[in-house]
């Protein structure tokens, strides 16, 4: 258990040298043992982690090895991946490359029919012979290519230019379907169906104006026939265009089906010269149809032309593709050049394959499956290895781990055996033993060294245990244990010392000095209002000083002399700080002294009763007597209870005192005349006796008193810590028939709260009321207040104190019942009462009626 260390460093916590002194031998027993466990532990540890990390280190090697296997096999696999797919990509790529030299060849050999070279601009020499070769020649191609339309274009065609014989502007010679057209049957075919015309004559312009510009470059390059190289006859191509498609058998009706590629070879006359070109509209979808599957992409950057299929896996690639570039993306991408004769630009096939696809290939499938098969077992036999190994040495450290965790055990409950030994569990402070230990262990290091001690004892403990319970009890005191410990902060040390009793000690001469400033400051903090259980509480207490060396320099003789300064303390009134005086030893003495006397004085019945009369405030009869205590010492003579009840309920004497008191009033009371009454006072210690209504009714058995001429009389004070017991008993009393009186009414904490409580007979006002009634109108406010209450609530008043007859007037016109006081009678013995006691009924003649 730490403890805030009052010395210069006042953040540093510390712990009781005391306790340290005392229980060195357990602590270094404990350290021993637990320093053997720990090397044990330790060992078993490092032969543990030894054995795991060789194991560790040999698969690291064998994973390793097999790394560098698997890489080996996938570098195997990649090449042959490559070769295959660059195989695979060559022979996909053959038949677009026939497609083309199907029409190179068909085109060049129409270009060669006589018919042809001889043709005239309206194409008139198409007949015969010629017109059979030539549709022989576009079915071929229609059926096999899916060739849209078939053109012999005249080296002189302008389709700006109008045409004399149709009168609209030129078009190219047109074999479709199984007709060879010439301008005439056009013209007929214009009349009689007017349908072509609008978005379909725009097509055409644009078509026409790429033959127009085929027609120009190859008239521009190839002027005659002896610029071509032999057979090698050029073939031009063009960008991907709308065709006017009338082929009943390829047109679908969809524009996207009339897209393809305008493909023409030059013919020339007999002399020689350039005469037109053969043209061939190829259909995009033919050639997507020959294209090789996905990520492949039929090209010409000449013409601008790219026709491809699905490119999903290699789209984000194409712009490295038509740079030129590498992208590091795709495991293959080449180019095949289709060998075609366009001196215009290269057609070529573009074949790319991502990084991914090769992981799903069988060559990658194959290598992966090694290195997932080789970890697998390498992780098997590992986990199998690092078994057999933590098994082998678990069995051989089981008996030292066993013992090990054992003394860990031993040493554990002993640390906590120490700390309840040394500790309150109630408040987690210091408890009597280490207390003394510290006390014994400042004491002795004293050297003429100050110190304080303060003994605190709490109010009010027994009162919530016997109202709320003892769970109430201990919350109260662990809140005000919480309370000292922050008041006393790291000045001192707070422990319980038992019950309701605590001991702080403040080491240093300048703390010693300020030991009732620190008190004053712990008194503040216990009179500030607590909730317990729903209900709120003013906790309270006293405290008693006492301070080295000036009072003492042995731990005893401070307890004791500090306990005396705090019995002092709660003697004079409780709520008090008082430090330990000389003056006190004689106090002590003669408290002692009177202790013994008291015990001597019920033996000798030395106790006598006196009585006070009580009438009535209107008519001045006498209505009865209350019977006080007096003690006939045989030297001091007339003794007061003031001086000696708090002493006879302090040693439990009054119990004695007050049945010997009830006991001669009642005895009194019955030779008087009817309904002379007799009020009796009660001690907060008969209040609390369980068998107080028993002895009541036993005392009125053994006089012969009747219940409803007794009254008693209960202070405010008693009903300050009244518990629900206490308040059954006096609700006993009452079926007695006995009434009860409220006492010094107003001198209390809260006096109106006590009518609450208990449903008094009578309300006794207190004589320091009565005292300045004269003088101070308060006073006549609150007595005509408290008259009008006690009414209201069926309640008779009396009046303590009444010693003038303007007094007694005054309170008979508040409307107070009753008078009691020194004008009326001063308290005497039985004898010198008795006579008035049985003429009762006669007016009290100074009151006037």
């Amino acid at each position: 258990m730490r403890f805030r260390a009052p010395s210069s460093d006042l953040h540093q916590d510390r712990r009781f040298d005391g306790r340290t002194s005392a229980t060195t031998g357990l602590a270094d027993g404990r350290s021993s043992s637990r320093r053997r466990t720990e090397s044990s532990v330790d060992r078993v540890d490092r032969h543990m982690l030894g054995g795991f990390a060789v194991l560790l280190l040999v698969a690291g090697l064998l994973a390793t090895i097999i790394h560098f296997e698997t890489e080996r096999r996938r570098s195997i696999a990649l090449a042959s991946y490559l070769r295959n797919t660059d195989e695979e990509a060559r022979a996909q790529a053959r038949p677009i490359e026939q497609l083309f030299e199907h029409v190179y060849e068909d085109l060049r050999t129409l270009a060669a029919l006589p018919s042809v070279r001889a043709v005239d601009r309206h194409g008139r020499s198409l007949v015969g012979d010629s017109r059979e070769t030539f549709q022989q020649i576009y079915n071929n191609l229609a059926d096999a290519v899916a060739v849209s339309e078939v053109y012999v274009i005249p080296g002189d065609f302008d389709p700006e230019r109008v045409d004399p014989v149709t009168g609209r502007p030129e078009e190219p010679i047109v074999m479709f379907d199984e007709l060879i057209v010439d301008a005439a049957s056009r013209v007929d075919e214009a009349e009689r169906d007017s349908l072509v015309e609008g978005a379909e004559e725009e097509i055409e312009i644009y078509e026409y104006r790429e033959f127009a510009a085929q027609v120009r470059w190859m008239r521009g390059n190839f002027p005659r026939r002896e610029s071509i190289d032999g057979l090698n006859v050029p073939m031009i191509g063009s960008k991907s265009l709308i065709t006017c498609d009338n082929s009943y058998f390829i047109h679908t009706g969809l524009d996207a089906d009339r897209m393809g590629i305008l493909l023409s070879v030059p013919f020339y006359g007999p002399d020689g010269a350039f005469k037109g070109l053969v043209a061939a509209i190829v259909l995009d979808r033919a050639l997507a149809a020959a294209l090789p599957g996905e990520n492949t992409v039929l090209y010409n950057q000449a013409y601008g032309y790219s026709l491809e299929t699905d490119l999903t896996d290699v789209e984000a690639s194409r712009p490295f593709f038509e740079s030129g570039r590498r992208d590091p993306e795709l495991l293959f991408s080449e180019t095949y050049d289709l060998g075609i004769p366009d001196p215009r630009g290269s057609w070529s096939i573009w074949v790319a394959r991502p990084n991914a696809e090769f992981d799903t290939s069988p060559e990658a499938s194959a290598a992966r499956s090694f290195e997932l098969t080789s970890m697998l077992i390498l992780v098997v036999l590992t986990v199998l290895a690092g078994a057999i190994w933590a098994q082998f040495r678990r069995q051989r450290s089981a008996a030292e781990r066993h013992a090990s965790e054992l003394e860990l055990k031993v040493a554990a409950r002993t640390d906590e055996i120490a700390r309840l030994a040394l500790t309150d569990p109630l408040t987690d402070l210091p408890n009597r033993a280490m207390m003394r230990m510290h006390l014994d262990q400042i004491a002795s290091h004293a050297a003429g060294n100050a110190f304080a001690v303060l003994c605190v004892d709490l109010d009010r403990l027994k009162t919530i245990n016997d109202t709320l319970g003892h769970g109430a009890g201990d919350a109260y005191l662990a809140t005000a244990a919480s309370r000292m410990r922050e008041a006393v902060g790291a000045r001192g040390i707070v422990a319980r010392w038992g019950g309701d009793e605590f001991v702080i000690t403040l080491e240093g001469r300048e703390l010693s000095m300020q030991a009732e400033v620190v008190a004053s400051e712990i008194l503040d903090v216990l009179t500030q209002e607590m909730v317990v259980e729903g209900q709120a509480w003013t906790p309270g207490g006293s405290i008693g000083i006492a301070v080295a060396p000036h009072d003492g320099t042995d731990s005893d003789e401070l307890l004791n002399r500090a306990d005396r300064a705090l019995y002092r303390a709660k003697a004079d009134g409780r709520g008090r700080v008082l430090r330990y005086d000389s003056t006190l030893d004689e106090m002590d003495h003669q408290r002692r002294r009177l202790e013994q006397e008291l015990f001597d004085a019920v033996e000798q019945r030395q106790f006598v009763v006196h009585y006070q009369p009580m009438v009535e405030a209107d008519t001045g009869d006498l209505v009865g007597f209350e019977a006080l205590v007096r003690w006939q010492h045989p030297t001091r003579g007339l003794v007061l209870p003031s001086e000696f009840i708090p002493v006879a309920e302090e040693t439990g004497v009054i119990l004695e005192i007050g049945d010997v008191v009830l006991e001669e009033a009642c005895r009194t009371a019955v030779t008087w005349q009817d309904p002379i009454r007799i009020a009796v006072n009660l001690s907060a210690v008969q209040v609390a006796q369980s068998d107080l209504p028993q002895r009541i009714a036993s005392i009125l058995r053994t006089t012969g008193l009747p219940g409803d001429r007794l009254e008693l009389e209960l202070t405010e004070s008693m009903l300050l810590d009244a518990s629900p017991a206490t308040l059954a008993r006096l609700a006993m009393i009452r079926q007695l028939g006995v009434r009860v009186a409220l006492d010094d009414f107003g001198t209390g904490y809260c006096s109106l709260s006590y009518l609450q409580v208990f449903a008094f007979d009578r309300i006794k006002i207190d004589r320091s009321f009565v005292a300045d009634l004269e003088m101070r109108p308060t006073c006549l406010a609150i007595i005509r207040a408290v008259t009008q209450l006690a009414e209201s609530l069926g309640m008779k008043t009396t009046a303590e104190g009444v010693e003038t007859r303007r007094q007694a007037e005054l309170l008979a016109r508040l409307g107070v019942t009753e008078l009691q006081g020194f004008l009326l009678g001063r308290p005497e013995p039985e004898a010198a009462v008795t006579d008035r006691a049985r003429e009762a009924g006669q007016p009290t003649p100074l009151v006037r009626t």
